[in-house]
């Protein structure tokens, strides 16, 4: 392969877009979890079926927060793995995303 030919990696620029926002929804799933949370501290709900929601919304939370940092460490591997370049003879010059 020819180092003339190099151009920018499509795949790897669609993982970061990809990444990016992913991480900001969420972040922003979060934060209305930890909202909703806050409300239910200061007493805006108070039953019995309050202390099931308020505990089943921070099981959510805690496992959203997990998982969400498997899928930030897949994409990072993943990132880490790719060149910033690639010939043009690599499938990865001629990826286009599809969502």
């Amino acid at each position: 392969m020819s180092q003339a030919y190099q151009l920018p990696n499509p795949y790897l620029e669609a993982l970061l877009m990809q990444r990016s926002k992913d991480s900001h929804n969420q972040e922003r799933f979060a934060a209305i979890l930890d909202r909703a949370l806050e409300l239910f501290e200061a007493g805006a709900w108070q039953s019995s079926r309050a202390d099931q929601a308020r505990r089943r919304l921070m099981q959510l939370r805690d496992r959203m927060r997990v998982i969400s940092s498997h899928v930030m460490e897949a994409y990072d591997q993943t990132i880490r793995c790719q060149p910033e370049t690639v010939g043009l003879d690599d499938p990865r010059a001629y990826w286009r995303a599809r969502f």
